[in-house]
Formats: C-alpha cells, sequence, structure tokens
C-alpha cells in the first residue's frame, strides 16, 4: 500500500511539474470559490444555514483538539480527516447503503435498512480513512494514542456535519430543526461536552452520542489494540482487537436502538439500556482517553534524556506545557505558537523513538516550524476581504462622511465599533477566528482576532498619527516602541528565559552554514529522490530498497553545485564517547545499539545513506525540477563534497576526533560544526 501511495504520489508531482498551470487554475479556483461563499452569506438563507452547521462541528473539533494533549498530527492532518468524513465517507455511505436496499428489496424506511444496515455501514465506514492511514501513511507507526481519537473524532465530526447539513436545509413545515412532537432530540448546546447529541427532551430513557464520540471511541480502541500487539505480540496476539470490535458494537448498538426504538424488539432495547442505554458513550471515551493520555505521557517520560526540553522541564507532563503555554499567551503572544509546535514536534519524535518502524525512523522529522507562507498569504487576503466590505458599509452607514478622506474611515470605525452591543463585538470576532482557524489553526487564529480588536478599540488613535505623523516623533511613543521592541528580542524578556527560545527551533534548524538551501527544502527535495531511488532498485533487483538512501539534513549550493551535506546530531556527551569507543568499520557502517525505553535502537551518523542519496541525484537531474529550483545544476565529483557533522557544543572533542577520523579513513572528509545548545544556552 505505501509502495503504491509513493508511486501516486510520484506521478501527481511529476504532473504539476510538467504542468504548472493546474496550480494557478486551481488558486484561481479557490480565491473564486471563497468570494462567492462570502457574498452568499450575505444574500443567501441557505449558505447562512449551511455555515451554522459548519461553526457547531468547529466547536466539536476545537473541544476534541484541546483535550488532546498528547496529539502528535497537525491541524492540517485533523482538518483533512473531517473533510474525508464529509466528502468522502458520506456520500460513499448513501451509495452502499441504496445498493444494500436494492440487494435486499428494502426501502429506506423500513426497519431493516433504517435500524440495521444503516447503523452497521455508517459505524464501519468512518472507520476507513483511519485505516487507510495507518496502511498508507510512514509515520502511522508513532502516533500517540489521542492521535487515534482525533482522527476518529474529525470523521465522525465531518461525518455528521453532511448528514446535520442537508437535515437542516430540508426541515419545513410544523416542525424546525431537530423538533418533534415530542420535544427537542438533536441537542447542539454551546455548554455541553461534545454537542450534537440526541434524545428526546420529553422522554430522555435512551440516546446516541454524536457521530464524533462514537467513532473517537472505536478509533482509540483500536489504537490501544496495536500498541498492545506491538508490546506483547505472543501474550496478546489477535485477541487485543476484541476490544475495539466490542467498541464497535456498543456504537452500532446505539445507532441501531435509536433509529429503531419504536419497531425493534424489547429484548434489543433491554440490550440497549443493560449496555447504557447510549448514555455510557461520553464518560467512556473520557475514561480511557484520560488514561490514554497519562499513558502516552509515561511513555515519553521513558525517553525524556533522548529528548530536548525547556531549562525548566524535568518530566514532561500535559500540566506543565499547559501552563508554560498560558504563561507565555499572556506574556509574550508572538511566541505561542512555537511552544506549540515545539511539544507537538517533540512528541512525535518520542513516539518515533519508542515505536516507529524503519518506514517512520527514515521519513524523518521534517515537521514545521512556523506557518507556511501561502497559508499566511491566503488568511491576510481573506481579512483584507472581509474589512473591504465593512469599509463600504461604514460609508453608506455615515452618508455625511467624507468618502476621500481615508482618516475619516476610521472616524466611522470608531463610532460604528463603539456603538455595538458586546454580544455583536463577540460576534464578529468569532467569525474571524471562524474564517482563519482553518488555515491558521487555533492559537494563531486566537491572535488574529486579538490582533482585528486591538485595531477595533484603538481606530481613533491610528486616526490621529495618520492626520499628524509628526505624533510619531514624540519622545514618549519612540521610547515606548523601543522598549516594547527591546523587551521582545532581549534574552530574558517577556515570555522568554535567557536565550530559551533555541528550544522553540529544532536542533537541525538552528545555526545553518552560510549558502544553506534550508532544512524543509532539503528534506523536501531528498523525499522525492529515496521515493525514486527505491522505485528503480525494486525493479531491478526485485526487492525491497528500505534503508538504502538517505534524507539528509541540511545542503549547501554554491555555484550550480553541491558544496556540502549537513548531518545533524543533537546527542549527549555519553553517547559520543560510545560510538568513538567502536571500531571504525563499525563506526561508520554500524553505529552502536542503545536501549531507548523497552526498543533497542540503533545511533548512526548517516553519511553512508547521504551518499547514496546524492549520487542518485546527480545521476538523475533531469527527474528532479526540484533540484534545478534550488540551483543544483552540475554534477560534482562525490569526493569534493564536504561532509559536515552538526553538534551540540557541549559534544567532546576527543570522541569527535576519532570519528572524524574513521570517516575519513572511509572516504568521508568530514567537518565538525558546532552551535550552543542545551541547557544553560
Amino acid at each position: 500500500m505505501r509502495w503504491l501511495w509513493d508511486r501516486f504520489e510520484e506521478a501527481c508531482h511529476a504532473i504539476l511539474g510538467r504542468f504548472p498551470w493546474i496550480r494557478n487554475v486551481y488558486a484561481v479556483f479557490a480565491w473564486f470559490s471563497f468570494v462567492v461563499f462570502l457574498l452568499s452569506l450575505l444574500f443567501l438563507k441557505d449558505a447562512r444555514t449551511i455555515f451554522v452547521q459548519y461553526l457547531w462541528s468547529l466547536y466539536v473539533l476545537i473541544q476534541f483538539w484541546l483535550i488532546g494533549r498528547s496529539k502528535t498530527i497537525t491541524w492540517r492532518t485533523y482538518t483533512a480527516f473531517f473533510l474525508a468524513g464529509g466528502w468522502v465517507i458520506a456520500p460513499l455511505v448513501r451509495w452502499v447503503v441504496s445498493a444494500l436496499n436494492r440487494v435486499f428489496g428494502l426501502i429506506p424506511s423500513d426497519v431493516g435498512s433504517m435500524a440495521v444496515l444503516t447503523p452497521i455501514v455508517e459505524e464501519i465506514f468512518k472507520l476507513l480513512p483511519l485505516i487507510v492511514f495507518l496502511l498508507v501513511a510512514r509515520r502511522s507507526s508513532s502516533l500517540s494514542l489521542s492521535d487515534y481519537v482525533l482522527i476518529g473524532a474529525a470523521t465522525g465530526a465531518g461525518f455528521q456535519w453532511a448528514e446535520e447539513t442537508v437535515r437542516r436545509l430540508v426541515s419545513t413545515g410544523w416542525f424546525g430543526y431537530g423538533e418533534t412532537l415530542f420535544g427537542k432530540f438533536i441537542h447542539w448546546e454551546f455548554w455541553t461536552l461534545f454537542p450534537g447529541k440526541f434524545y428526546e427532551s420529553s422522554r430522555p430513557d435512551l440516546m446516541t452520542p454524536s457521530h464524533a464520540v462514537e467513532t473517537a471511541l472505536v478509533a482509540l480502541g483500536i489504537g490501544i489494540a496495536l500498541r498492545l500487539r506491538w508490546k506483547k505480540p505472543r501474550e496478546v496476539g489477535a485477541y487485543a482487537y476484541l476490544f475495539p470490535a466490542a467498541l464497535l458494537f456498543l456504537a452500532i448498538l446505539d445507532h441501531a436502538a435509536w433509529n429503531g426504538q419504536d419497531d425493534f424488539p424489547r429484548w434489543v432495547l433491554n440490550l440497549h439500556a443493560f449496555f447504557g442505554a447510549g448514555f455510557q458513550a461520553i464518560p467512556l471515551l473520557l475514561v480511557l482517553w484520560i488514561v490514554a493520555i497519562v499513558y502516552d505521557y509515561w511513555d515519553l517520560n521513558r525517553v525524556r534524556e533522548e529528548l530536548p526540553r525547556l531549562p525548566s522541564e524535568h518530566w514532561l507532563n500535559p500540566l506543565t506545557e499547559a501552563y508554560e503555554t498560558f504563561r507565555v499567551f499572556f506574556t509574550k503572544r508572538e511566541d505561542v505558537f512555537l511552544l506549540l509546535v515545539f511539544y507537538r514536534e517533540r512528541r512525535q519524535l518520542g513516539f518515533t523513538w519508542l515505536y516507529g518502524d524503519e518506514d517512520a525512523r527514515e521519513r524523518g522529522e521534517a515537521l514545521d516550524g512556523r506557518l507556511h507562507q501561502w497559508l499566511m498569504w491566503l488568511s491576510t487576503a481573506a481579512v483584507f476581504l472581509i474589512f473591504t466590505w465593512a469599509a463600504w458599509n461604514w460609508l453608506l452607514t455615515w452618508p455625511d462622511a467624507d468618502g476621500s478622506c481615508f482618516t475619516c474611515l476610521f472616524d466611522g470605525f470608531t463610532r460604528w465599533w463603539g456603538g455595538l452591543p458586546w454580544y455583536e463585538k463577540a460576534g464578529l470576532l468569532f467569525g474571524i477566528f471562524a474564517l482563519s482557524f482553518p488555515l491558521l489553526g487555533f492559537w494563531s487564529a486566537v491572535g488574529l482576532a486579538l490582533t482585528v480588536y486591538d485595531v477595533a478599540e484603538t481606530a481613533d488613535d491610528l486616526a490621529e498619527l495618520w492626520r499628524d505623523p509628526r505624533k510619531l516623533q514624540s519622545p514618549e511613543v519612540v521610547l515606548g516602541t523601543a522598549l516594547t521592541l527591546g523587551m521582545m528580542v532581549l534574552p530574558g524578556g517577556p515570555g522568554k528565559k535567557p536565550l530559551a527560545s533555541l528550544a522553540f527551533r529544532r536542533f537541525e534548524r538552528h545555526m545553518p552554514l552560510p549558502g544553506s538551501i534550508g532544512v524543509d527544502k532539503t528534506q523536501k527535495l531528498f523525499r522525492e529522490v529515496t521515493i525514486a531511488g527505491r522505485k528503480e532498485f525494486e525493479m531491478k533487483y526485485g526487492r525491497k530498497g528500505t534503508g538504502i538512501y538517505g534524507i539528509p539534513d541540511d545542503l549547501v549550493v554554491r555555484n550550480g553545485k553541491i558544496e556540502a551535506v549537513v548531518e545533524a546530531k543533537m546527542w549527549s556527551r555519553e553517547d559520543w564517547y560510545k560510538l568513538a569507543s567502536y571500531p571504525p568499520e563499525d563506526i561508520v557502517y554500524k553505529g552502536f545499539p542503545k536501549k531507548i525505553g523497552e526498543q533497542e535502537r540503533r545511533f548512526w551518523i548517516q553519511f553512508e545513506k547521504h551518499r547514496e542519496s546524492i549520487d542518485y541525484l546527480q545521476s538523475n537531474l533531469d527527474k528532479f525540477p526540484e533540484a534545478r529550483r534550488l540551483g543544483i545544476e552540475i554534477p560534482v565529483p562525490i569526493d569534493e563534497i564536504r561532509w559536515v557533522l552538526k553538534v551540540s557544543d557541549s559534544a567532546p572533542d576527543e570522541a569527535l576526533e576519532i570519528i572524524r577520523r574513521a570517516y575519513e579513513a572511509h572516504g568521508f572528509p568530514v567537518e565538525i560544526y558546532k552551535v550552543p545548545w542545551g541547557k544553560g544556552k
């Protein structure tokens, strides 16, 4: 499956490289769709109806996202499962149920279709995105238990978004959406954990929770089963899958009992009542999830010595991370995103050490340390469109204002904003947050909304400065600005410990060599190289090419040639001494084993694998247009390339010298590049 997925990705990249206009067409289509969406909110009631359901689904996603303290997946991956649940699984379920109805001679209103086929198909098919991810994704073996919950919740929430959107649109007649003669039966309350539950308000004797809860519960069961099989394969074996099977049975029973409550025989409803009548799902999920989070951090603490930590950290735990996040949010808001990325990347690195298979370790941990530029650009443009529309309304609202006076817009904005009640202000800010959240992530969207609020509250000051820029020459303004900037950048300023910001970035990104093309670009290029190299190796020799090609941490490119290959290692002093104690042949080609937790891992400086990748790249430059875009145009002899070992300045010189001589004897002229890193730095 992974090999097929690699071939598919390679084909897509080749098509995009050959026809770059496809990206431009997609960008135009995306912007056109976005503008049409904004206009539809103003003029179409159905669009506002759909948006209301989207906001509820987004609220459910946020709740799960905030609780999942041990997560390693990104917001982009999280929302991808949401989209899969809404746009892939929901139509697929409808098609499969319709086909089965024809096979069994049923119609949708029959109890056999509504209360038997539909629950079984829906609850099973909502697990398909998780199963495909486990089969295809190279980092699937390094998921935390919280990741399973989030993947299941996102898929279920997406499915319910599609289902409830249709229900809202077709709800007409005497009773509105979610209402029957017996009262309300679909519950979306703000002060409720995981809203979207189904139960009759007049006789709440049974219920079924939201699709997000049911799918998250079964997905967590799958994660627990896989973890048990990995830890105790002989003792547990295939019996581990009985646990998620039992949770799936409960989910199907809850769903079926609700749909067939008026038609099922009494013994089915009694069985449902015996297992909790649907009310057990949320408490059971919370209990299992809390245990899973505690276990995730217990696992991470087994390898904490191998993970980067902030100076104040001794034990990794969610409470300390949450406290540090809130502290930085209120003292140095712009560092919150970096801090959250650091925590997430560290968790992913830890689970890769603990559970990652060969594919996960080879792929590396090339996680983004900052927002992608195109997302920032798109979000900025979206906010610009919102304010353009708002400015047009100000001009219509205050006809006495001079439209040619730019500062009058600020004055009008101040009067308009100041005249709004608090709940309308909150609604506007939440709307900005909701529109930017899918693009930027949670904390960045919060920061954007707060920035808009700050601008709105100080619009009159901005107008005065625009009218009279000489006020910027005021000593108070200059001194205040200089003090603010100084506190932001100096070590020990608000939200910072001395040079603690070094820990916010990955070690590989810190202090790159002059001429470096960057970690992200290097790893993106060599992922393509390794995929192509493996494919050619497998076609030529008929066996797997895993472990032959490597992904360098960075490259230096000058005058169209590769000048240096960087391998970054953030090892302890003991690890350097241990490697240096081995024979030269083992230093270069084998490394040394080290037990991390319950597993043994090999510590190795992978210049040999990097050389294979460099050789393949330079022999096939015409296959990689990305290499030419990065300036790699002229192949150079492999013995002319510098091999740079990037290490912490705490690494012992005597051990490094032994290692350097061993690699030099095997054709690698290694240079040592020390950078300040670690506690107290």
